[in-house]
């Protein structure tokens, strides 16, 4: 039996994070009336989102007629700091033909889409499509599966290697980046491959993301990056992000819609997290709002280019 591994671990400062200005050619904030041949993938709104409150605080006053009241609810004043209140609209859009802005380095990716965003104070802005700006981007990719990797040769790299690098290489390590070398094991009757030490079900790396603990609700740079890929099926997410794609998950993750895909890609620490059914009722042109009723023709119509 010959075993050979190699362990390289790669530190990560915030401060190394070179964020993206936009994504294929479109940078962040581009107007959706800028952009010609969309298609309509998916849309949704978050109406009279309470917000997230980033700060709290009790300023206690005793009662000047009863010293034993040191905080008196009379006198005492309460602050608290809210963002992201309102109304949200995120519509997801693609190319009929798009490119691969990483072809050239022999990366596979098999769906790209834009993600556009508007914001109203109370109401949503109108008309909504005039309002609508580039706010992210999310890519769909597939890699080779665990039993796949067994049959490739030496040095083989997955279509989720290739990728993760082009990553590292154009924005810096993500915390808690490692690269992994591999342990090759052979026996007269076997030969078996495998990651140096032991692998998630899930591979997960945020650049500049939040924890589903942090009281921000949005973070500290103008674009975030989440590459999430599963193992055991070989499909993986990338997932550009601005403050407003954080605003838009936040505001349906506090109108009940909890595991709603962007929030647990941005937030979760469980990305196996099952994501709510989708009822049959939602579908096709009946996508559903936070309170899961229908959006109308003309609501829905308001998405289209």
């Amino acid at each position: 039996m010959i075993i050979a591994g190699l362990l390289l671990a790669a530190a990560a400062h915030a401060d190394d994070y070179r964020e993206p200005t936009g994504f294929n050619g479109h940078p962040w904030g581009q107007a959706f009336t800028d952009f010609h041949s969309l298609i309509l993938w998916r849309a949704s709104t978050a109406t009279e989102a309470p917000g997230k409150v980033e700060d709290f605080r009790l300023d206690c006053v005793p009662d000047p007629a009863d010293p034993g009241n040191t905080c008196s609810a009379a006198y005492s004043r309460t602050y608290q700091q809210l963002r992201g209140e309102g109304s949200h609209a995120l519509g997801e859009y693609y190319f009929h033909y798009d490119r691969n802005p990483w072809r050239e380095q022999g990366i596979e990716i098999a769906t790209v889409s834009y993600l556009f965003c508007a914001h109203g104070a109370g109401n949503l802005p109108r008309p909504l499509r005039k309002n609508l700006e580039l706010c992210g981007a999310r890519v769909m990719f597939r890699s080779d599966r665990p039993e796949e990797l067994a049959k490739r040769p030496d040095g083989y790299e997955s279509n989720y290697e290739r990728l993760l690098h082009a990553l590292v290489a154009e924005h810096g390590a993500p915390p808690g980046y490692e690269l992994r070398g591999q342990i090759t094991i052979e026996t007269d009757e076997q030969r078996l491959i495998g990651a140096a030490g032991r692998k998630p079900h899930y591979l997960l790396y945020r650049w500049c993301g939040l924890s589903e603990s942090s009281r921000l609700l949005l973070p500290t740079c103008e674009a975030t990056i989440t590459l999430s890929f599963e193992e055991s099926s070989g499909f993986g997410t990338l997932l550009y992000a601005t403050g407003p794609v954080y605003e838009f998950a936040e505001a349906r993750h506090a109108m009940r819609d909890e595991n709603n895909d962007l929030y647990v890609l941005l937030h979760s620490l469980k990305p196996e997290v099952p994501y709510r059914p989708v009822r049959h009722e939602c579908t096709g042109s009946h996508i559903c709002s936070p309170t899961f009723t229908p959006m109308s023709a003309r609501q829905l119509s308001e998405f289209q280019p």
